[in-house]
């Protein structure tokens, strides 16, 4: 999950201490806090015997003060100085560790019995543990590359690193001394414990593939980040994963996050809701499958995915994060609204948009995530969960009422706690009076080993008290909602789905299938909420309003790249409206500001959402792809040149007047070199059309054997010359799969 308690007011008994966000950065336990941070032997070494005859706690607390600080490796070269040790050679190595246990919610998940009992200890042993590197092949990519990329892992990569040995750092906890030599006792758990770093060696465990994600796409290699970074062979696995994450072609994501958007079955005309979605990885596998599945049907996606974050700073990361897919934009929405009030919006014939899938992966407690965040252990209590119940249960009856009868629900959590989870579920089911089913999913990823939902759990509070359902009073933090369902409501919660961290050495996660049957009569009204949304970095977060194009501009364009109107309507064309779409700094040959500097694509689908919803206060943060640019040039016909995602996206509607299609070996030319001139072609006819053509942007097309999709890279006609007009590291990429190449290299 993204979140947990940030930003919200806390209505437990006992205010619990705010949640980092969990999956800013998958795959790593970086994001932990610096009150667990730990010094290595060298600083515990270098403590001289005044400092061991202090008082524990008065120690402990200094050091405590002195990680709050920051002071990392200068309090090293301090301490070792002092010692007259040289301070430039002992350099601090700050490990980020902590006391990696908790009697509350050991205590709390054997009474709930989340799995069987002799898996326990398993269990606990597997927190402790950092989370692999995982990643998958994205599905946005030709289907050829696809297999290519995954062809590199395993025949490539997974021999080379099979069997190889690494020194890593262990970490072991120091026995303080007394003055005398003797170990001293053990303070609280509550203090922080010192670990030495141990180097030893270690066999590193080939890349295998997640069981669950479809046709071998996603991989795992336990090997932490630092591991990457020591070995020449671990170096270029990751310097290739790290090139093709640039590119898009790859998304770093943990395994368990990869499941939800796995149980939709998407069309490419279908209108899908990502209700909570930053930072954005559930949400580009939603993208990725819209065009997939249009793909396979052979046509152009006309539906969209709505990314929607109530945090503006958050909104602005997700925009960011999916910016390697910036070609798939033009079925993309970034919304940035409260997601238990999220507005109904209007389609084409003016009534209220029904989604066919929503995704709520609502905010939670996040302790599946213990494993990449350990500092959770010391503030883990039972009302982290209680906190978040009701609004989980807001988010998951809103994002029902916007969904289409028929359509889909996923609700998830990276939590364990069935608070979070199948009492949710269960009021949900309650409350629908028969309107929603869960979908049995067992057969849908077979390889998947998951623990059934639970039928029954017990409530408690932060003291561990049990209050009964009919003694509760209206004030009280613990809601009837909490509890398990009652005999005569036969729920089939065993429906749900629970990924347990030591089965597939994975993080914790929770997954519920929900289909809408019928409309259901809630007792909530679903009215305008109050805006929690803030300006981020002074930008406004008023709605983003576009329009059409001016038709002059559009005759322009259309006449220059010989676009066809009847395939490619202009209704395809917006730009941002009135005075937003002035842009001062950019002047035309008359001096004045250019009206619509920049022209985006969006499906016809999307652009409904924006031409119909203008008065539903709906914030728009980011529209459509960007398509062509204004370019000044008193020598061109057209001051609208192409964008690498426009060219990727609109070539097929192109006639030859702008397209230049290439053989192999030409193609290698154009992309190896900065600047190509007619004779440098060997194909005569390309190169007299290179030579002739008029100025301006143009798209160079190969059609590589074996691929279904050409490549298709924008370039820009000089009066002599022509140009690549992509990032040098795409250009290498290219170059790495026609020539077949790893450390192949453009100029």
């Amino acid at each position: 999950m993204k979140r947990s308690l940030e930003d919200m007011e806390q209505n437990s008994e006992e205010q619990p201490p705010k949640i980092s966000k969990t999956e800013e950065s998958s795959n790593s336990a970086e994001n932990s806090v610096d009150n667990n941070l730990q010094p290595t032997t060298d600083v515990a070494a270098s403590t001289s015997n005044t400092e061991e005859q202090t008082d524990k706690k008065t120690k402990k607390e200094k050091i405590k003060e002195k990680y709050k600080k920051k002071f990392k490796n200068d309090i090293a070269r301090k301490k070792n100085k002092k010692n007259g040790k040289n301070a430039e050679k002992v350099e601090a190595e700050w490990l980020r560790v902590g006391e990696m246990s908790n009697e509350h919610f050991e205590r709390y998940y054997k009474e709930q019995k989340i799995m069987p009992e002799e898996e326990f200890p398993a269990f606990l042993e597997s927190l402790k543990n950092s989370l692999p590197t995982t990643f998958r092949i994205n599905k946005s990519v030709d289907p050829t590359v696809q297999i290519s990329l995954r062809d590199k892992i395993e025949n490539y990569f997974v021999p080379k690193i099979r069997g190889l040995e690494v020194e890593e750092d262990e970490l072991q906890e120091m026995d303080e001394l007394d003055e005398k030599g003797n170990k001293k006792q053990r303070v609280t758990s509550s203090v922080l414990t010192l670990h030495a770093a141990i180097k030893v060696k270690k066999i590193v465990q080939e890349p295998k593939n997640i069981p669950w994600v479809p046709d071998r796409m996603g991989w795992s290699i336990d090997a932490s980040k630092a591991t990457l970074r020591k070995n020449e062979v671990l170096k270029e696995f990751r310097d290739w994963l790290m090139l093709n994450t640039n590119v898009g072609h790859i998304t770093r994501q943990e395994a368990v996050s990869m499941l939800p958007p796995l149980f939709f079955d998407l069309k490419g005309t279908d209108r899908v809701l990502d209700m909570c979605a930053a930072p954005g990885s559930k949400t580009s596998q939603l993208l990725e499958q819209l065009h997939e599945a249009a793909f396979k049907e052979g046509k152009e996606p006309n539906g969209f995915v709505v990314g929607n974050d109530n945090d503006v700073q958050r909104c602005y990361l997700l925009v960011h994060q999916l910016g390697r897919l910036d070609h798939l934009f033009g079925n993309m929405i970034f919304t940035n609204q409260d997601a238990t009030n999220y507005p109904d919006l209007l389609d084409e014939n003016k009534e209220r948009i029904q989604f066919d899938a929503i995704l709520a992966d609502v905010m939670c407690s996040g302790d599946g995530t213990l494993r990449k965040a350990p500092d959770l252990w010391k503030r883990w209590k039972p009302g982290l969960g209680n906190a978040l119940h009701s609004m989980q249960l807001l988010v998951a009856e809103k994002a029902l009422h916007l969904l289409r009868v028929g359509g889909t629900m996923v609700y998830s959590t990276c939590s364990l706690n069935p608070i979070e989870d199948e009492a949710v579920v269960a009021q949900i089911l309650r409350m629908g009076q028969g309107a929603f089913e869960l979908v049995d999913v067992s057969q849908k990823l077979p390889d998947m080993k998951y623990q059934p939902g639970l039928s029954t759990w017990k409530v408690y509070t932060n003291d561990f008290e049990q209050p009964k359902v009919e003694e509760l009073v209206s004030d009280n933090t613990i809601k009837p909602s909490f509890y398990p369902p009652k005999q005569d409501e036969s729920f089939p919660l065993h429906l749900c789905i629970r990924m347990l961290p030591h089965r597939q050495n994975t993080g914790g996660f929770f997954v519920a299938v929900i289909r809408k049957v019928k409309e259901f009569n809630s007792t909530r009204t679903f009215t305008k909420g109050k805006d929690l949304i803030r300006d981020y970095r002074g930008r406004s977060t008023a709605f983003e309003a576009y329009e059409q194009v001016q038709d002059d501009i559009l005759d322009s364009i259309y006449n220059f790249y010989g676009i066809n109107q009847e395939a490619l309507p202009r209704l395809h064309f917006v730009t941002k409206k009135d005075s937003e779409s002035l842009n001062p700094k950019r002047l035309d040959s008359n001096g004045q500001p250019v009206k619509a500097s920049k022209i985006f694509y969006v499906s016809e689908k999307a652009r409904q959402v924006s031409d119909l919803n203008e008065e539903k206060n709906l914030k728009i943060i980011n529209f459509g792809m960007r398509a062509f640019e204004y370019y000044r040039g008193d020598f061109l016909k057209c001051n609208y040149r192409l964008s690498q995602e426009g060219a990727t996206r609109l070539y097929p509607f192109m006639n030859d007047t702008r397209k230049i299609v290439l053989d192999k070996q030409d193609f290698i030319t154009f992309v190896t070199e900065t600047h190509c001139k007619g004779p440098d072609f060997k194909d005569e006819k390309v190169s007299e059309k290179v030579t002739n053509m008029e100025p301006g942007s143009c798209v160079v097309v190969y059609q590589h054997e074996g691929h279904s999709r050409p490549y298709a890279v924008c370039g820009f006609k000089s009066h002599q010359s022509i140009m690549r007009h992509i990032k040098k590291e795409d250009a290498n990429v290219i170059l790495m799969e026609i020539t077949g190449d790893i450390n192949a290299q453009v100029k």
